[in-house]
């Protein structure tokens, strides 16, 4: 369904289904910014509504668009939880990536210092996991670096063990 097909099915959902929870379903099924937009203009003139918009995006759009549609002194349902609701929510979503970026960075340092003499037989790892920011104390290019010096017999300063 394209972009006119779906914002009028968007329309018929909002307009003669009153279903806010289909529309949202339905916008979920088309991750399309514009649908989003759509929706969120459409009911943030409805306090009843926006709790419900808010509780529905999370993971999908940016909360903050709605919040921001939110009048000053306009009394709204049930904000408040939403709101600690969707603050929770994307706490847990920058931790989780913070600790997975951690995780990716030990496994590249440790990857580093394995026994480089197994690539002579055959093994390798991909390059796109090579520290090129310099983030786990190894310096820059650890893994390319001491895959160089091995695989040519360079003898010399290895990459330091940072594990």
């Amino acid at each position: 369904m394209g972009g006119v097909e779906a914002a009028e099915a968007l329309n018929i959902i909002i307009h003669r289904i009153r279903d806010i929870e289909m529309a949202i379903e339905f916008c979920k099924e088309h991750d399309d910014n514009d649908l989003w937009n759509a929706l969120i203009n459409e009911f943030s003139n409805h306090p009843e509504i926006v709790t419900k918009v808010l509780d529905g995006i999370v993971d999908y759009f940016s909360p903050a668009v709605v919040v921001g549609k939110i009048k000053m002194g306009q009394n709204i349902p049930n904000l408040r939880q939403s709101l600690i609701k969707m603050l929770w929510h994307y706490n847990l979503q920058v931790t989780t990536q913070r600790r997975g970026q951690q995780v990716s960075n030990e496994q590249m340092c440790s990857l580093c210092h394995r026994p480089v003499l197994m690539l002579r037989g055959g093994m390798s790892w991909a390059l796109d996991l090579d520290d090129f920011r310099g983030l786990c104390g190894c310096g820059k290019h650890p893994l390319l670096r001491t895959l160089n010096q091995e695989l040519l017999g360079i003898s010399g300063q290895k990459a330091k063990d940072c594990t």
